[in-house]
């Protein structure tokens, strides 16, 4: 069966589009949309990317397969994220370069000046490498 990645859309303000991965991708990864129009894991490493998450990967895919995108505010989904409180805002992660978290993962966003804005709101607790409800923003 497949992870459930999708909670609450809240009345239809997500928008569920198709995207090639460009690399494999797991249900609830955080994804950018790269210069091709690829599905890529989210990571404040890649230069043009720093500030938005594209949205979510719905389903797992591997690199050239069709992949569904969440994107939308006022979503709930299942998302990878780092180890949080509820309540955290969260912004998109760092992996190479010295960073501590998985592309794709969601981290405790911080007001580092040129840094990643908030992009969710952890619903509950988590523990890294899991699945946690957020609240898109």
């Amino acid at each position: 069966m497949a992870t459930e990645i999708l909670v609450n859309d809240g009345g239809a303000p997500a928008r569920i589009l198709p995207f090639t991965a460009g690399e494999a991708l797991s249900a609830g990864d955080a994804v950018i949309i790269n210069a091709s129009g690829k599905a890529m894991l989210a990571n404040t490493n890649v230069a043009l990317f720093k500030f938005a998450v594209s949205g979510w990967a719905l389903v797992d895919a591997a690199s050239g397969e069709m992949c569904s995108i969440v994107t939308g505010r006022g979503v709930i989904l299942n998302a990878s994220v780092d180890t949080l409180a509820q309540g955290s805002a969260l912004m998109m992660g760092t992996s190479a370069g010295g960073g501590t978290h998985a592309a794709g993962q969601l981290e405790l966003a911080d007001n580092a000046a040129g840094g990643p804005m908030a992009q969710a709101i952890a619903l509950d607790a988590s523990v890294s490498g899991t699945l946690c409800r957020i609240l898109t923003i």
